[in-house]
């Protein structure tokens, strides 16, 4: 619960954030400065993150997390207008499964790779904890799973779970430091993006189609069968 609390300037700011850049795009039909002015704020923010520790104020991680969120949301709340952009209008059903398809699979290793990187840090500083017990629920792939409330308040020597933290926060550190590589690369090759300005007017062949309707002229007569008849002719042919 605790958790879900702290981490709400990420969801809530991040819906405000992809409104406001909606709004930009719209308004200026170009991407490539959202994308550039996005990914920095991405950079700058993670490495912040990697300053953070156990003492470190609310304040500033609330805000941290602002800035990241709207970084994160500048550039994926107009990604998928552009990806289609300088395509044919015909290809946008296939562009636009295409995206769905890359942004769950992104979804996918942004906690896959997080995590890996996590256990492995633990794994080489677990050696630091002085309980051996504590130490090997940190190693073998399971340090992810033990960075819980319940795991630390668990843990009754104040010393052993200081060290915990020591080795949790360290872990952390690494992951932050790995991401603003990942987030850098993402600037610089946003630099290089084309820029293509978005279309005004849609010329597209998906549309429902048009039936026209004849009305019935004098020469053609409707004949309305009830039941018995229908039934007496259907035996008849």
């Amino acid at each position: 619960m605790q958790s879900g609390v702290d981490t709400l300037p990420t969801f809530a700011g991040g819906l405000v954030c992809a409104t406001i850049g909606g709004v930009a795009l719209t308004k200026s039909a170009r991407f490539k400065p959202l994308h550039i002015i996005g990914f920095a704020l991405m950079t700058v923010a993670i490495g912040l993150f990697s300053l953070l520790d156990a003492i470190s104020s609310p304040a500033l991680w609330v805000l941290l997390q602002l800035v990241c969120a709207t970084g994160s949301d500048l550039v994926i709340g107009v990604l998928l207008p552009v990806i289609p952009a300088p395509l044919d209008e015909s290809l946008v059903a296939t562009a636009t499964g295409l995206h769905s398809f890359s942004h769950y699979f992104g979804c996918v290793w942004g906690v896959t790779l997080p995590s890996t990187i996590l256990n492995n840090q633990c794994r080489h500083l677990a050696s630091s904890v002085t309980d051996a017990d504590i130490a090997g629920n940190l190693i073998g792939g399971r340090a992810y799973q033990y960075a819980t409330k319940s795991f630390m308040d668990g843990i009754g020597d104040a010393g052993v779970r200081e060290e915990v933290i020591g080795v949790f926060t360290g872990a952390l550190g690494k992951v932050w430091l790995i991401d603003i590589a990942i987030a850098g690369v993402g600037l610089v090759i946003t630099f290089a993006e084309r820029e293509t300005r978005l279309c005004e007017e849609l010329n597209t062949e998906f549309a429902l189609e048009e039936v026209v309707t004849r009305e019935p002229t004098a020469s053609s007569s409707v004949i309305e069968l009830g039941p018995v008849a229908a039934v007496s002719r259907a035996t008849h042919w």
